[in-house]
């Protein structure tokens, strides 16, 4: 409980010092974007909880195999996210003119979408199921000090509401590649090194691509970039795409 309020406070912070330093118009923009995101974190988080259950009653050698599949399937297939940026901001465009202006916080924001995911199905999930609530919640207070430390440069150093939002997401991609990594070691499954890099380079893409060129560009230059990230790692993914054709066949 107390690893779960904590994790909510790494956005939160950022959150109560948008709203004091640039009033309630900016942190209403930042709001409608935070709420998309929490939107498809929540059916994730859903997830996570039915999964607990379920790896506490099988054996390590099967918790073992399920952290692995998780692990790399999200790492491979989660970064398509990055792709419904450009059709949903043209329909919310269409749908909500009024917001446009908090349309650019979601370039910061998807991320989030990526990296707090994997931390709830592949990193949460079996810090519980091993029992180590304990470093969970460490992890945890450790990331909201470092999206604090961001926070106070923001708004006294920088006075940009990037800088805040920008460390905040650093914190949290950050929380869910130690968390990976940690949990890779203890359960000495095959490290995904390369994975996890290629993931961050397909992320800073992302984001560069989508602040700097028009959207048209930054999609074409994307999906070139993700299409050779699955051409790199076409074993892999191969692999998983025949592990969940055989489960569908049960």
């Amino acid at each position: 409980m107390m690893a779960n309020i904590v994790s909510s406070l790494i956005l939160g912070v950022a959150r109560f010092a948008i709203d004091a330093a640039w009033g309630i118009d900016t942190f209403g923009e930042l709001s409608f974007a935070l709420s998309m995101v929490n939107f498809f974190l929540a059916f994730v988080s859903q997830a996570s909880m039915v999964l607990f259950p379920a790896l506490r009653q099988v054996d390590t050698s099967e918790v073992k195999s399920f952290f692995r599949n998780a692990r790399d399937t999200m790492s491979v297939f989660f970064p398509v996210i990055y792709l419904l940026y450009y059709p949903m901001v043209w329909l919310l465009s269409l749908w909500l003119p009024k917001y446009a202006n908090s349309f650019i916080y979601f370039v910061f924001l998807i991320p989030i979408c990526v990296f707090d995911s994997k931390m709830n199905i592949c990193c949460t999930t079996f810090f519980k199921v091993l029992r180590e609530e304990g470093r969970l919640l460490w992890v945890n207070i450790w990331t909201c000090i470092v999206s604090a430390a961001f926070t106070l440069l923001g708004v006294f150093a920088f006075g940009s509401i990037f800088v805040v939002i920008g460390g905040a997401v650093v914190a949290i991609i950050g929380r869910s590649v130690w968390s990976e990594a940690t949990l890779t070691n203890e359960l000495e499954v095959p490290s995904s090194r390369a994975l996890t890099l290629g993931e961050l380079l397909l992320t800073l893409i992302f984001i560069v691509s989508a602040l700097m060129l028009p959207a048209v560009a930054a999609f074409g230059i994307y999906c070139c970039a993700y299409l050779v990230f699955l051409w790199i790692f076409r074993d892999k993914a191969s692999h998983l795409i025949a592990g969940v054709k055989r489960v569908a066949r049960r």
